[in-house]
């Protein structure tokens, strides 16, 4: 009896290996993974670009679309910076991305990423950044957190070109910092994102100090806003240096809503250099010294009511 195992169509899990400093290669030479060969090139293949080298900074370049979806997408160098960049080209991703220290995601000149229906984004640890230029685009399935049970992770989402790209959310959440999360922090910076639903900032169980900030002409849409839902000293920051920022909260936009004591208190908005749009303000739901400053060449458009103070609220809200 012939037994024949047809281990071509098998998943495999793919480790990037070229990793000397200053080294650009492809994502389609087979020689530069380990094993040998091609993620995507099999249905539930993994991709891994982990290798941790102290003052390296790797790339990897993507420029012809895998056969197959990639089941896990993971990108990080702590010590260094691990890069992967998809141009002229379409990556779609099947289960999850997971975006950790040094991990840079780059998307240009016609790269598109999208994920599949249920595959989750996870961004962790300091300094991973997503670079949208010139018309890249980002397309995620599940709701974006930044800092769940965790602190002092950041993150940027910027462009390095005059001409960004564009993030689109698919009408799901944006996190930063929940429940016992300290001091994470989003920064939105010459890209737009687009298609949001509920912004958290700062919310649930202790989470404080955790703040967004939406600068140089960045672009954010989302629904109702909340900063500070039993959380306490989180910040948003709606502009700042470089070109106007445009802003539209399809809602109300929330600070300091429930908890006592601290919880819900000292949470600051800040509008500068931006044109924001909301459906409402409450500012002051049982938190007290909560605080709305808006400075100069800012343009708010308030299209319902402005309540400060409710069930206790005080001190500024």
């Amino acid at each position: 009896v012939l037994l024949c195992t047809d281990t071509a169509s098998a998943a495999t899990s793919y480790t990037w290996t070229n990793t000397l400093n200053g080294t650009t290669a492809y994502w389609s030479n087979a020689g530069n993974w380990d094993p040998a060969g091609t993620p995507g090139s099999a249905a539930g293949d993994n991709a891994y670009l982990t290798n941790q080298v102290a003052g390296s900074a790797y790339t990897s370049i993507l420029d012809s679309a895998p056969a197959n979806p990639i089941n896990t997408l993971s990108i990080s160098n702590a010590p260094g910076e691990a890069w992967l960049i998809v141009t002229n080209a379409g990556l779609t991703n099947a289960t999850a991305l997971v975006l950790g220290s040094g991990g840079r995601l780059q998307l240009d000149s016609g790269g598109v990423f999208t994920q599949q229906t249920g595959a989750a984004f996870t961004w962790r640890g300091t300094n991973g950044t997503i670079w949208l230029h010139n018309g890249g685009q980002l397309f995620t399935a599940l709701r974006v957190t930044l800092g769940n049970n965790v602190s002092g992770n950041t993150a940027l989402v910027t462009r390095a070109d005059s001409v960004g790209g564009v993030w689109n959310l698919l009408n799901q959440e944006v996190a930063v910092g929940t429940n016992t999360a300290v001091g994470n922090a989003l920064v939105i910076s010459g890209v737009a994102l687009t298609n949001g639903s509920t912004l958290w900032i700062g919310s649930h169980g202790s989470a404080s100090g955790n703040s967004l900030t939406i600068s140089n002409g960045g672009v954010f849409v989302s629904g109702a806003v909340s900063l500070g839902y039993l959380g306490a000293g989180n910040a948003y920051n709606v502009g700042g240096p470089g070109a106007p920022s445009t802003v539209i909260n399809n809602g109300q936009i929330s600070l300091g809503n429930y908890g006592s004591g601290v919880a819900g208190s000292f949470n600051t908005m800040t509008v500068t250099n931006a044109n924001l749009w909301s459906t409402g303000l409450l500012m002051g739901n049982h938190g007290t010294d909560n605080s709305v400053t808006v400075l100069s060449n800012a343009t708010w458009n308030m299209g319902g009511y402005i309540i400060v103070g409710l069930n206790g609220g005080a001190f500024g809200g």
